[in-house]
């Protein structure tokens, strides 16, 4: 406003156009945050627990003849218990009802999260919590440790300037990769040794990817020494399958777990961390099938991706067209500004109600009942599309061809 280049009125108008993103946003933030804290109270099902009767056996010999109690007083044992001793656990934790999903919940995620390994050695009944819940899982979960090979053969490449080395990289995209540029016989760094059907990633950025299985077999290949290098015993767990384990969001999350990312020490995950994760370990056949299964669907996946790519328009390559300005052809306006609400005669569109995918979502509704005098052009028709202006998502587009009746945001 200082340089001229706005106005003291439009300064204000983009005061109260921040103000009302933030304030959705914050607005999001919170919905979503009771809704995945809370989920249970939008949907009766989850109540009833998962675990079997053998399960639910093995807890009654275990706790003998305590009874729950009532659900009212979850909220004062869910804090008494967060706030004991771990010697005073046990008897808290009895008096939870594992057939109630809430409270099976929340005993699961103490005994599994909340208490270190080391720390249910100590406390055999705890412990024998811990296990009730793994009988549920539908393969037998082991820690990797007792099926890993750690790679320790090291090389040091300019002690042999006649051999052609291959050096490989990991990247969070690619997996490993062919390093043609590298040449390691020009330091005198020591690298491994590196098989085909090898794990190597580095021990500073697994976090964000950087692992990957080596499918190369070439004579000679390496790595820096700075990475981790381990394989499986094929006989017991094929690396194929341990490759699927470790790209899911629970790898990730054990990662870290171990990672004490914030807290100012940089991440080092060992490979006795490797070793300590505990996945499903089905027998032999049943992960030769798992992984054909995989590699099915993610052949589907890679077709629809190449007809995708085939099909799309690149716009830089019309050149038989005019261009013309957007807003010679059609006429951008700000959103509407009004508070929301859980009921009203017309839903509100949010940024927050755009998927990543540019579709709306049909989820965390809110309305709005606008007085008789609001611009129509603020009510959505069919044909038209909002774009987000502002904030991290913007240019997010949705394409609107819904029939409920609706007036979009301000941003």
């Amino acid at each position: 406003m200082e340089s001229k280049e706005i106005s003291e009125k439009e300064l204000k108008f983009e005061i109260k156009q921040a103000e009302e993103l933030w304030r959705s946003k914050i607005d999001a933030e919170i919905e979503q945050k009771i809704a995945k804290a809370y989920s249970f109270s939008y949907n009766p099902a989850a109540y009833h627990s998962t675990l079997n009767d053998t399960q639910l056996s093995e807890w009654k010999k275990l706790i003998g003849n305590v009874e729950p109690e009532d659900i009212d007083t979850l909220d004062k044992r869910y804090m008494e218990l967060y706030t004991s001793e771990l010697g005073e656990a046990f008897s808290i934790l009895s008096k939870f009802n594992l057939s109630n999903a809430i409270e099976a919940d929340i005993v699961r995620e103490y005994v599994s999260n909340y208490i270190s390994k080391d720390a249910l050695e100590h406390y055999p009944k705890l412990k024998k919590i811990d296990a009730i819940f793994k009988m549920g899982a539908k393969y037998p979960m082991v820690k990797l440790a007792p099926y890993l090979i750690e790679n320790t053969e090291k090389v040091k490449p300019n002690a042999f300037p006649e051999i052609r080395w291959r050096t490989l990289g990991v990247s969070n995209e690619s997996g490993v990769f062919l390093n043609e540029k590298a040449k390691p016989e020009e330091t005198n760094q020591s690298y491994y040794k590196v098989k085909k059907n090898e794990f190597c990633y580095n021990p500073y950025r697994v976090n964000v990817g950087s692992i990957g299985l080596n499918k190369f077999d070439y004579d000679n290949q390496i790595i820096s020494g700075a990475y981790v290098v381990f394989g499986t015993k094929e006989d017991e767990l094929l690396p194929e399958y341990l490759e699927i384990l470790i790209k899911s969001k629970q790898f990730n999350d054990y990662v870290i777990s171990k990672a004490n990312v914030g807290s100012g020490v940089r991440m080092n995950f060992t490979f006795e961390d490797m070793g300590n994760w505990e996945i499903p370990l089905p027998a032999i056949d049943v992960q030769h099938c798992i992984i054909s299964k995989i590699k099915s669907m993610t052949s589907i996946i890679d077709s629809c991706k190449n007809i995708l790519e085939k099909h799309r328009v690149n716009i830089d390559n019309i050149n038989n067209f005019n261009r013309v300005e957007l807003g010679t052809i059609c006429n951008p306006e700000y959103g509407f500004t009004a508070s929301s609400s859980e009921k009203g005669k017309y839903r509100y569109i949010r940024i927050t109600d755009i998927s990543s995918s540019g579709l709306l979502k049909s989820e965390d509704k809110v309305y709005v009942t606008p007085n008789e005098n609001v611009d129509k052009r603020f009510y959505l028709n069919e044909g038209d599309l909002l774009v987000a202006r502002t904030g991290a998502t913007y240019g997010k587009t949705l394409y609107w061809s819904d029939s409920e009746p609706a007036i979009y945001g301000l941003s």
